[in-house]
This record gives C-alpha cells, sequence and structure tokens, in this order.
C-alpha cells in the first residue's frame, strides 16, 4: 500500500501549477504581505459655457449656473487643468486661465460647449 502524503493547499498548488526552472515567475515560498495602498484625494470643479462666435475671454458671469457655480481658477493653483472644446481636450498651451477668467486664442463657433475641469490633488 502507498503512503499519502498531505499537502496543503498553496502547496499543492505550487506543484501542480508552477513548471520547474522558473523560480522568478513561481517563487518557492508564499509572497509577503504588501502594505496597503493609500489613495490620493482629489477635488474636481468645473465650469461650463457655451461659445457665443466672438469672444475669446470668458468670466465667472458667462458660466451656465444650472450645471454649478464652481468658478475658474487659476492654472498654478491646480494640479492640472483640462479644457475641452466641443468635447475636444485642448492643449495646455493654447489657453490660460486666472482667477475668475479664461483666456482663448480665437472665439470657438457659436454654440460650441466649453466645458473647464479643474483637480487638486490633497496628500
Amino acid at each position: 500500500m502507498r503512503k499519502q502524503t498531505k499537502l496543503t493547499h498553496s502547496a499543492l498548488i505550487r506543484t501542480l501549477a508552477a513548471p520547474k526552472g522558473c523560480p522568478n515567475l513561481y517563487p518557492p515560498n508564499p509572497l509577503p504581505p504588501q502594505p496597503k495602498e493609500t489613495l490620493i484625494k482629489a477635488d474636481v470643479y468645473y465650469y461650463y459655457t457655451v461659445a457665443d462666435g466672438t469672444k475669446t475671454i470668458y468670466t465667472e458671469r458667462d458660466a451656465i449656473v444650472e450645471y454649478g457655480d464652481q468658478g475658474i481658477f487659476p492654472k498654478e493653483q491646480c494640479t492640472y487643468v483640462n479644457l475641452f472644446i466641443n468635447g475636444m481636450i485642448q492643449p495646455d498651451a493654447v489657453y490660460s486661465t486666472g482667477n475668475g477668467y479664461l483666456i482663448l486664442p480665437e472665439a470657438p463657433d457659436a454654440g460650441v460647449p466649453i466645458i473647464l475641469q479643474f483637480v487638486i490633488m490633497k496628500i
């Protein structure tokens, strides 16, 4: 009669699944517990308006308040800022924001939505 060997579940899995000669992919011992990840908190603010076809400077007075009145922040106070004109993200170099205003290099077509997204990370 053959002697039965008792294997733990993890030893059995390593025996069945680990090809020989692959200690880097299948370490012989279980991995030590990993430290718990800490999430970084972020506040996100939005500014919504619609282009009139002539303006290149928009202020907080031009905001669509039904979507929220969160204001326009200077880029320097934010972790990052995204500008979407007609749903397309714009390069950072083609616009500027200050305390309460947005400056565009040229006027978007009338009726085009303009959305600013401000993200401020907090550690």
